[in-house]
Protein backbone atom coordinates (compact mmCIF):
# COMPACT_ATOMS: atom_id res chain seq x y z
CA UNK A 1 0.00 0.00 0.00
CA UNK A 2 2.99 2.67 0.89
CA UNK A 3 4.75 1.65 -2.38
CA UNK A 4 1.99 2.13 -4.47
CA UNK A 5 1.59 5.67 -2.89
CA UNK A 6 5.21 6.37 -3.30
CA UNK A 7 5.10 5.17 -7.08
CA UNK A 8 1.32 7.19 -7.55
CA UNK A 9 3.20 10.01 -6.18
CA UNK A 10 6.10 9.49 -8.12
CA UNK A 11 4.23 9.18 -11.62
CA UNK A 12 2.27 12.52 -10.93
CA UNK A 13 5.76 14.53 -10.32
CA UNK A 14 6.99 13.01 -13.02
CA UNK A 15 4.10 13.92 -15.26
CA UNK A 16 3.98 17.54 -14.14
CA UNK A 17 7.79 17.57 -14.39
CA UNK A 18 6.77 16.40 -18.41
CA UNK A 19 4.24 19.03 -18.55
CA UNK A 20 6.34 21.58 -17.33
CA UNK A 21 9.04 21.11 -19.79
CA UNK A 22 6.70 20.88 -22.47
CA UNK A 23 4.87 24.43 -21.72
CA UNK A 24 7.90 26.13 -21.15
CA UNK A 25 9.19 24.74 -24.45
CA UNK A 26 6.78 25.85 -26.28
CA UNK A 27 6.30 29.35 -24.28
CA UNK A 28 10.02 29.83 -24.96
CA UNK A 29 9.80 28.74 -28.81
CA UNK A 30 6.75 31.43 -29.02
CA UNK A 31 8.86 34.56 -27.36
CA UNK A 32 12.26 33.61 -27.95
CA UNK A 33 12.13 31.05 -31.19
CA UNK A 34 15.36 31.13 -32.48
CA UNK A 35 17.23 31.24 -28.55
CA UNK A 36 19.61 28.16 -28.30
CA UNK A 37 17.45 27.04 -25.18
CA UNK A 38 14.66 27.16 -26.78
CA UNK A 39 15.72 25.12 -29.52
CA UNK A 40 17.59 22.06 -27.12
CA UNK A 41 14.29 22.29 -25.37
CA UNK A 42 12.25 21.41 -28.16
CA UNK A 43 14.82 19.04 -29.36
CA UNK A 44 14.78 17.50 -25.71
CA UNK A 45 10.77 16.99 -25.27
CA UNK A 46 10.52 15.50 -28.94
CA UNK A 47 12.97 13.12 -27.83
CA UNK A 48 11.03 12.38 -25.03
CA UNK A 49 8.74 8.98 -25.30
CA UNK A 50 5.40 11.05 -25.97
CA UNK A 51 3.14 11.44 -28.27
CA UNK A 52 5.39 13.52 -31.08
CA UNK A 53 2.06 14.34 -33.49
CA UNK A 54 0.33 16.06 -30.08
CA UNK A 55 3.60 17.91 -29.26
CA UNK A 56 4.16 19.31 -32.54
CA UNK A 57 0.40 20.35 -33.19
CA UNK A 58 0.90 21.88 -29.74
CA UNK A 59 3.69 23.86 -31.16
CA UNK A 60 2.63 24.11 -34.52
CA UNK A 61 1.49 27.48 -34.18
CA UNK A 62 4.28 28.83 -32.59
CA UNK A 63 6.92 27.58 -34.61
CA UNK A 64 7.68 30.32 -36.74
CA UNK A 65 10.28 32.69 -36.02
CA UNK A 66 10.15 36.87 -36.94
CA UNK A 67 10.02 36.31 -40.70
CA UNK A 68 7.33 33.51 -40.41
CA UNK A 69 9.43 30.78 -41.60
CA UNK A 70 10.52 27.71 -38.99
CA UNK A 71 13.84 28.34 -37.31
CA UNK A 72 16.46 26.97 -39.11
CA UNK A 73 17.72 24.47 -36.35
CA UNK A 74 14.08 23.10 -36.07
CA UNK A 75 13.88 22.56 -39.49
CA UNK A 76 17.34 20.55 -39.53
CA UNK A 77 16.21 18.81 -37.03
CA UNK A 78 12.88 17.56 -38.32
CA UNK A 79 14.26 16.86 -41.70
CA UNK A 80 16.87 14.49 -40.59
CA UNK A 81 14.24 12.49 -38.47
CA UNK A 82 12.15 12.50 -41.56
CA UNK A 83 15.41 10.96 -43.70
CA UNK A 84 16.49 8.52 -41.33
CA UNK A 85 13.42 6.94 -39.28
CA UNK A 86 10.89 4.70 -40.75
CA UNK A 87 8.46 4.53 -37.93
CA UNK A 88 5.02 5.60 -39.43
CA UNK A 89 3.58 7.51 -36.19
CA UNK A 90 6.59 9.64 -36.43
CA UNK A 91 6.68 10.19 -40.78
CA UNK A 92 2.68 11.12 -39.49
CA UNK A 93 3.64 13.32 -36.80
CA UNK A 94 5.75 15.48 -39.11
CA UNK A 95 4.07 15.22 -42.26
CA UNK A 96 1.02 16.79 -40.10
CA UNK A 97 3.62 19.25 -38.69
CA UNK A 98 4.55 20.83 -42.19
CA UNK A 99 1.10 20.60 -43.22
CA UNK A 100 0.05 23.10 -41.25
CA UNK A 101 2.89 25.09 -41.73
CA UNK A 102 2.01 24.85 -45.70
CA UNK A 103 -1.70 25.74 -44.61
CA UNK A 104 -0.19 28.90 -43.01
CA UNK A 105 2.33 29.59 -46.22
CA UNK A 106 5.71 29.17 -44.15
CA UNK A 107 6.27 25.57 -44.96
CA UNK A 108 9.88 25.79 -44.21
CA UNK A 109 11.78 23.72 -46.69
CA UNK A 110 10.80 20.04 -46.96
CA UNK A 111 10.44 19.79 -50.68
CA UNK A 112 15.08 20.26 -50.45
CA UNK A 113 15.04 16.64 -48.54
CA UNK A 114 16.63 13.52 -50.96
CA UNK A 115 14.27 11.69 -53.33
CA UNK A 116 14.10 8.52 -50.84
CA UNK A 117 12.61 11.15 -48.35
CA UNK A 118 10.31 12.74 -51.02
CA UNK A 119 8.44 9.53 -51.48
CA UNK A 120 8.21 8.64 -48.12
CA UNK A 121 6.49 11.68 -47.51
CA UNK A 122 4.57 11.77 -50.47
CA UNK A 123 3.56 8.31 -49.33
CA UNK A 124 2.45 9.33 -46.15
CA UNK A 125 0.16 12.38 -47.32
CA UNK A 126 -2.01 10.03 -49.97
CA UNK A 127 -2.93 8.20 -46.75
CA UNK A 128 -3.34 11.58 -44.94
CA UNK A 129 -6.10 12.16 -47.59
CA UNK A 130 -8.23 9.82 -46.04
CA UNK A 131 -8.47 12.59 -42.92
CA UNK A 132 -9.66 15.12 -44.49
CA UNK A 133 -8.62 17.69 -41.68
CA UNK A 134 -6.29 20.32 -43.23
CA UNK A 135 -6.95 18.93 -46.55
CA UNK A 136 -5.69 22.19 -48.57
CA UNK A 137 -2.43 22.01 -46.53
CA UNK A 138 -1.04 18.44 -47.03
CA UNK A 139 -2.19 18.91 -50.90
CA UNK A 140 0.08 22.52 -51.09
CA UNK A 141 2.47 20.13 -49.14
CA UNK A 142 2.31 17.81 -51.73
CA UNK A 143 2.97 19.82 -54.43
CA UNK A 144 6.34 22.03 -53.25
CA UNK A 145 7.57 18.38 -53.19
CA UNK A 146 6.65 17.63 -56.40
CA UNK A 147 7.91 20.44 -58.25
CA UNK A 148 10.79 20.95 -55.74
CA UNK A 149 10.24 24.35 -54.95
CA UNK A 150 8.24 27.10 -52.42
CA UNK A 151 5.23 28.27 -53.90
CA UNK A 152 5.07 31.28 -51.43
CA UNK A 153 1.22 31.84 -50.49
CA UNK A 154 -0.16 29.23 -52.90
CA UNK A 155 -3.74 28.78 -53.28
CA UNK A 156 -6.28 26.91 -55.33
CA UNK A 157 -8.34 28.46 -58.14
CA UNK A 158 -9.64 27.71 -61.50
CA UNK A 159 -8.76 28.62 -64.95
CA UNK A 160 -11.20 29.93 -67.43
CA UNK A 161 -13.50 32.61 -67.89
CA UNK A 162 -16.06 31.10 -65.73
CA UNK A 163 -14.63 32.08 -62.07
CA UNK A 164 -16.31 31.95 -59.19
CA UNK A 165 -16.07 35.26 -57.11
CA UNK A 166 -15.69 34.92 -53.43
CA UNK A 167 -16.63 37.67 -50.93
CA UNK A 168 -15.36 36.14 -47.92
CA UNK A 169 -12.62 33.51 -47.22
CA UNK A 170 -15.61 31.04 -45.59
CA UNK A 171 -17.30 31.37 -48.97
CA UNK A 172 -13.66 30.41 -50.81
CA UNK A 173 -13.43 27.63 -48.25
CA UNK A 174 -16.88 25.85 -48.92
CA UNK A 175 -15.90 26.11 -52.75
CA UNK A 176 -12.67 24.21 -52.13
CA UNK A 177 -14.22 21.96 -49.58
CA UNK A 178 -17.43 20.84 -51.76
CA UNK A 179 -16.36 21.52 -55.20
CA UNK A 180 -12.46 21.50 -55.69
CA UNK A 181 -11.12 19.19 -52.81
CA UNK A 182 -13.00 15.85 -54.26
CA UNK A 183 -11.68 16.36 -57.43
CA UNK A 184 -7.83 17.52 -56.40
CA UNK A 185 -7.86 14.68 -53.96
CA UNK A 186 -8.46 11.75 -56.77
CA UNK A 187 -6.23 13.32 -59.12
CA UNK A 188 -3.57 13.27 -56.92
CA UNK A 189 -4.38 10.09 -55.91
CA UNK A 190 -4.94 8.09 -59.46
CA UNK A 191 -1.14 10.29 -60.22
CA UNK A 192 0.59 8.73 -57.30
CA UNK A 193 -1.29 5.13 -57.74
CA UNK A 194 0.30 5.27 -61.35
CA UNK A 195 2.77 2.61 -62.96
CA UNK A 196 5.23 5.34 -63.72
CA UNK A 197 8.84 6.18 -61.95
CA UNK A 198 9.16 8.96 -59.20
CA UNK A 199 11.22 10.70 -62.18
CA UNK A 200 8.57 10.30 -63.99
CA UNK A 201 5.74 11.46 -61.89
CA UNK A 202 7.22 14.73 -60.91
CA UNK A 203 7.52 16.44 -64.37
CA UNK A 204 3.45 15.37 -64.47
CA UNK A 205 0.75 17.95 -63.11
CA UNK A 206 -2.28 16.22 -61.26
CA UNK A 207 -4.50 18.62 -61.97
CA UNK A 208 -3.29 19.42 -66.13
CA UNK A 209 -7.09 17.82 -67.20
CA UNK A 210 -9.25 20.30 -65.43
CA UNK A 211 -9.42 23.83 -64.81
CA UNK A 212 -8.28 23.70 -61.50
CA UNK A 213 -4.58 25.43 -60.99
CA UNK A 214 -2.11 25.91 -57.70
CA UNK A 215 -1.32 29.39 -58.11
CA UNK A 216 2.17 30.68 -56.78
CA UNK A 217 2.18 34.24 -55.08
CA UNK A 218 3.91 36.31 -52.75
CA UNK A 219 7.19 34.54 -52.51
Amino acid sequence: MFRSKIKLILLSIASLFLLTLLTSGCLLLRYLPDNEISITLFKTVYSLPIGKKSFLEFCSPVRKNESGHLPKEINQFLISKIETTNNENEISAIVNFYALQASGHRIGYIYNISEEAKIKVINQLIKEFDNESNLGGKLMMLEEIRVGKGLGKGSFSIEGTNKPKFSTLEEYKQWFDEQSAPIIKIKYQEWWNSNLSWEEKKKINPLQDTNIKISECCG
